[in-house]
């Protein structure tokens, strides 16, 4: 059976519909490498489609659309580990790698796992970003039961502004709520480490995850592991972006080995 025949197949008998999880249509069939993309608490899938143009020819940006957000706003934003993992095994049909922001980071070091023990192919690699190791205390839950506004506000975001404005607000409160419900409730479970390179991104101005704190995620692999700074804090997905895209895509092209003349 085929890793994309065999994703399908774990996808049907957990009974879910991997469509609703991305955008619609699949991706690019020309494409030789799939990039999956996990969102921060209370982000969506938006911010990964900038990431086009040139620098990304032979890789899909495929973004994963949680519930409760974007397109699906209407859906509770509650969402599990397994759920995740069944909408990515329904895409798999090539090589692909995971990229998780925050949140995103645990929950896609998650997903890997869970997809090993489905015995689906590994990625080419995991990116994880402004997040503490698995195994050290994320840094929202330092501020597990504040007010959500009182915890975006401390991780340095702009999303606090965003949340003075009622009509915002209002959309964004449920599932920034249940994102932080999740990782105040996140417990890592020892496990053998990963067989997948694993590619740590700090912003070296994060108030609540300083880039030497990142340097623990090399005991989560047994393959190669990088540690990279870039300009900015928490969010620097979206304050340094260009600089994200361009280290993102670039060792993704050549853990892929695709032509480098972009």
């Amino acid at each position: 059976m085929t890793a994309s025949a065999h994703g399908i197949d774990s996808a049907r008998a957990a009974g879910a519909d991997p469509g609703r999880w991305f955008s619609p249509g699949p991706p690019a069939a020309t494409a030789d490498v799939l990039l999956f993309c996990l969102p921060f608490a209370g982000g969506g899938a938006a911010v990964y489609r900038r990431w086009t143009g040139p620098l990304w020819a032979g890789i899909a940006v495929d973004p994963v659309l949680l519930p409760g957000r974007e397109s699906r706003i209407g859906e509770p934003p509650e969402f599990t580990v397994d759920q995740v993992a069944t909408a990515l095994a329904g895409r798999i049909d090539r090589p692909y790698a995971v990229y998780g922001h925050s949140m995103g980071a645990r929950l896609g070091f998650e997903v890997v796992r869970e997809l090993r023990r489905r015995a689906l192919p590994p990625p080419l690699a995991l990116y994880v970003a402004a997040s503490r190791p698995p195994d050290v205390p994320p840094a929202a839950s330092d501020l597990a039961g504040a007010d959500v506004r009182h915890r975006v506000a401390a991780l340095g975001t702009d999303l606090d502004g965003a949340l003075e404005h009622p009509e915002l607000r209002e959309l964004l409160l449920p599932a920034l709520t249940s994102d932080f419900a999740w990782v105040d409730g996140y417990r890592h479970h020892p496990g053998p480490p990963l067989d997948v390179p694993l590619i740590a991104l700090a912003g070296e101005k994060d108030p609540g995850v300083r880039p030497p704190a990142m340097a623990g995620w090399s005991r989560h692999t047994t393959a190669s592991f990088q540690l990279h700074t870039l300009p900015g804090g928490h969010l620097f997905l979206r304050t340094a972006a260009e600089e994200t895209a361009r280290l993102v895509a670039g060792e993704l092209r050549t853990l892929a080995g695709l032509d480098g003349d972009w």
